[in-house]
């Protein structure tokens, strides 16, 4: 959800509730737009201390916004200064906003230090269309990867995102495809990318 908004708070202290209702530890969420960034300064002292309250960690997506690169990301959530609000790292957020030009495995390297989760997505781009594709198929040094989740964020849930329906065209907009991969293309995928994490964390 977007924390700029008024009605924030409200909302942000239901969905904590719920996630410490059904035993979660970790809530991701937007920031929001950079356009929103008085309201997210006036709302994520009240979030992320209802969330420290509550015994849960605050995790903010990297999505091209006010959480957007590198040292910027780093320095936000240090200037928030509530241990319970940190980042959920996702590689195909990083490398999509950046239009290609970052190494998600350096920038994961980069703001470590506030990291709470990680998300993982493998990007191939054919012909200029954008698809996400099993882990050590796309683009991803998935190596350089897991040998930063097995040597500095040994401790740091990770997450296998996969979007097999996803694309996009030049980075343009991204829609959905109508062809519904069959449950064994998907049981598939999700093997070779258990195999691929496991192979990269070795």
């Amino acid at each position: 959800m977007d924390l700029t908004h008024p009605g924030s708070v409200d909302r942000s202290y239901r969905r904590l509730a719920f996630a410490r209702a059904i035993g979660a530890q970790i809530v991701n969420t937007i920031a929001g737009p950079t356009s929103g960034l008085a309201g997210f300064q006036a709302n994520i002292a009240a979030i992320g201390g209802r969330a420290a309250d509550l015994g849960l960690t605050l995790a903010l997506e990297n999505h091209g916004d006010l959480v957007n690169r590198g040292r910027q990301i780093v320095q936000l959530i240090e200037s928030i200064g509530i241990p319970a609000v940190r980042l959920n790292y996702d590689t195909g957020n990083a490398w999509y906003y950046a239009k290609g030009t970052l190494d998600p495995a350096e920038e994961l390297a980069e703001v470590a230090s506030v990291v709470a989760h990680v998300h993982l997505k493998d990007p191939r781009v054919d012909e200029d269309l954008l698809r996400w594709v099993a882990l050590g198929e796309g683009s991803l040094n998935l190596k350089a990867v897991g040998g930063i989740l097995r040597d500095r964020l040994s401790g740091v849930p990770v997450s296998v995102e996969l979007s097999p329906r996803q694309r996009s065209r030049n980075f343009e907009f991204r829609w959905r495809a109508p062809e519904v991969p069959t449950l064994p293309e998907i049981r598939g995928i999700i093997r070779r990318s258990l195999c691929a994490l496991s192979d990269a964390l070795a």
